[in-house]
């Protein structure tokens, strides 16, 4: 529930279960300490129907309280019965358009960045092949200064023109970057204990 913090007074909480839709209105939120079970005491009236929200707080460090958000009751339905209006409407020939709609990215979709890695690495390799070939490495017999460097010495190591040198330099950039987000970032997320606090990462 990470976006428990966007809640507007009024809007619509809606809840499924097997056989049906429970639709409640947010209502407002405390923090709390872990500790503090009043949050979970029954109304005042007993007729009152609620529901309460549990979630850590803060975000992204160690948690030290406890966000509670509630709702209001204002109806159900059956789940053979259709969709609430709140999450979707019908037109007149049946055909249901859901209001908000979650369009997951390029990268979900995907999946798993190995097939970039290995289109990267491939041009890469293409590029600097055929680079060395026609051109060999024209930075190392220019250089004059003595700048040993890492970047220096990565931009000589690139055959070719300057041209060609800034692609595969840019190519080898996009790679590290992309094998960072398949594997550096995760196992950072999931060894080093204060990025784990404040990812919530696991590793599945």
């Amino acid at each position: 529930m990470g976006g428990i913090d966007k809640l507007q007074t009024g809007d619509p909480i809606i809840i499924r279960t097997e056989s049906l839709w429970l639709v409640y209105r947010y209502t407002g939120y405390r923090i709390v300490l872990p500790e503090d079970t009043s949050v979970l005491n029954p109304p005042a009236d007993p007729q009152t129907r609620m529901v309460t929200l549990t979630t850590c707080e803060p975000k992204y460090t160690t948690p030290t309280h406890r966000w509670i958000a509630t709702g209001m009751f204002e109806h159900w339905m059956r789940v053979s019965d259709g969709v609430p209006g709140q999450l979707a409407s019908t037109d007149r020939h049946g055909t249901v358009t859901f209001t908000a709609r979650d369009t997951p990215g390029m990268l979900t979709r995907l999946g798993t960045l190995q097939p970039v890695i290995i289109a990267l690495t491939v041009a890469y390799l293409i590029v600097f092949i055929g680079a060395s070939i026609v051109w060999r490495w024209p930075a190392w017999r220019n250089a004059t200064g003595r700048d040993w460097d890492v970047m220096s010495v990565l931009w000589r190591c690139q055959p070719g023109p300057k041209p060609i040198r800034m692609l595969l330099t840019g190519l080898l950039a996009l790679l590290a970057m992309t094998i960072m987000f398949e594997y550096g970032y995760p196992w950072c997320a999931t060894h080093i204990p204060l990025l784990r606090d404040m990812s919530g990462y696991s590793a599945m």
